[in-house]
C-alpha cells in the first residue's frame, strides 16, 4: 500500500526548507524526496528535509565543479534544454543545449546576442 503514503512535504515547503525559485527544479527535489521516502520508509520529515539539503549541496558543488573545469557556456537545467533550432545570423540552424556551438563559441542564444551587442556597442 505504498501508493497511499503522502509526501512529508509538499512543493511549498520544498521552495521554503531549501530556498529555491518556483519551476521545475522543485519537481527534482520532490523526486529525491519520493525516493528517499521508500528507501527509509520509517524517516521522519527532519531526516527527509537534512537529506534534501545534503542532495542541493552536492548539485551545488556539481555545478562550480562543472564551472570550474570551463564548461561554464553548458545548459544546466532540463528546462532550457530544447530540442527545436534556431537559425544563427550565418543562416544555419543549431538545437539549443545540444553539442552544436555558435562562431563565438557559445551554445545559448542569449549569449550569442549579448556577444554581438557588445562587439557594435
Amino acid at each position: 500500500e505504498i501508493w497511499r503514503v503522502r509526501p512529508l512535504l509538499d512543493g511549498k515547503a520544498i521552495i521554503k526548507e531549501l530556498d529555491l525559485p518556483k519551476g521545475p527544479l522543485v519537481g527534482v527535489y520532490l523526486d529525491d524526496q519520493t525516493r528517499w521516502m521508500l528507501l527509509n520508509p520509517t524517516g521522519t520529515k527532519e531526516d527527509c528535509v537534512a537529506h534534501l539539503h545534503e542532495r542541493k549541496r552536492a548539485r551545488e558543488q556539481e555545478i562550480c565543479a562543472e564551472t570550474a573545469q570551463g564548461k561554464d557556456n553548458m545548459v544546466v537545467d532540463d528546462q532550457n534544454e530544447l530540442t527545436v533550432g534556431i537559425a544563427n545570423s550565418e543562416g544555419h540552424s543549431s538545437p539549443i543545449g545540444g553539442d552544436a556551438v555558435w562562431s563565438n563559441g557559445t551554445k545559448h542564444l542569449s549569449k550569442k546576442i549579448r556577444a554581438e551587442n557588445s562587439i557594435n556597442l
